[in-house]
């Protein structure tokens, strides 16, 4: 699991317990910082983001999973196993500072635990990151923002659905992972892509089979269910919504901070409910 750690300057980051990853060789590229960073990007040579829009991804049945017997395969995200869900509306992007802002002004979300990165003090509070994915916020406040739409948080089938699970190896296809294609790091060189998440749809050559944007990289994402370790071997063979009660939720996708192999489709991670960092945030969906 990750669990949340308390750095220099007061703000909350993800550490991986028993870390003992391989990282990337060929990316990200060594520190410093690359400039200028996405906050200081005009994004000029795309549209504006709908950061409301949805993907539909419809009824079907897919391999959920992977093959324990595959050295990418951790032992907690197999067996592979057939897995039908109903239709379903997921964001296209994370939610945005802004659009959490607007549940937070409304009185029914409260705010951030911290407005700060480990690089922004304004972080949530600055207009210049509306469009960057809203952080440091728990499961709770995760899914009463999604009910405040009218929503709820993915369940981790739908999650591993909309990413490509089932389809590819990581959500933009096989190629290496590389920060042209996700926002991702190696801390252990203390090398990153940007150091920082990144705006929502920075990376649309590492979108999912869907179209869905940063399942791979830039933060990680809490989903609904309770977290257990051998669910997949006892998952129930249409719409799974994960065991009924547990102590650890999970999180899913890889994030700027860390190494790229957490950006697998097939890759679980756990948290505490009550923990909050720079590296996740979420994203919402909908039935039919």
């Amino acid at each position: 699991g990750w669990l949340a750690q308390e750095s220099s300057q007061g703000t909350m980051y993800l550490e991986r317990v028993n870390a003992g990853v391989t990282p990337p060789a060929q990316e990200p590229t060594a520190a410093p910082t690359p400039e200028p960073t996405p906050a200081d990007v005009e994004r000029e040579d795309v549209e504006p983001l709908d950061v409301y829009e949805e993907i539909e991804i419809s009824t079907s049945i897919f391999v959920l999973g992977c093959d324990r017997d595959d050295d990418m395969c951790e032992w907690d995200g197999g067996p592979r196993h057939p897995v039908t869900l109903d239709t379903f509306f997921i964001d296209k992007y994370e939610v945005t500072n802004s659009r959490y802002a607007a549940c937070v002004e409304d009185d029914t979300c409260t705010p951030p635990r911290s407005p700060a990165t480990e690089t922004n003090s304004r972080y949530y509070s600055s207009r210049t990151f509306a469009n960057f994915p809203v952080v440091n916020v728990d499961w709770d406040q995760a899914r009463t923002f999604c009910e405040w739409e009218n929503k709820r948080l993915p369940t981790e089938a739908e999650w591993a659905r909309a990413a490509g699970n089932g389809i590819s190896t990581w959500p933009w296809g096989e190629d290496d992972p590389s920060c042209d294609l996700l926002n991702f790091g190696d801390p252990d060189n203390n090398s990153y892509c940007v150091g920082e998440p990144a705006p929502v749809g920075y990376y649309p050559d590492g979108a999912s089979p869907f179209g869905v944007m940063d399942m791979g990289g830039n933060v990680a994402e809490w989903v609904a269910d309770w977290y257990q370790g051998d669910y997949f071997t006892q998952w129930p063979a249409r719409n799974p919504t994960g065991p009924d009660e547990g102590t650890w939720r999970v999180f899913r996708g890889g994030g700027w901070s860390v190494a790229a192999e957490y950006a697998l489709t097939a890759r679980r991670n756990y948290n505490g409910p009550g923990s909050w960092s720079t590296a996740i945030g979420f994203r919402c969906v909908r039935s039919e």
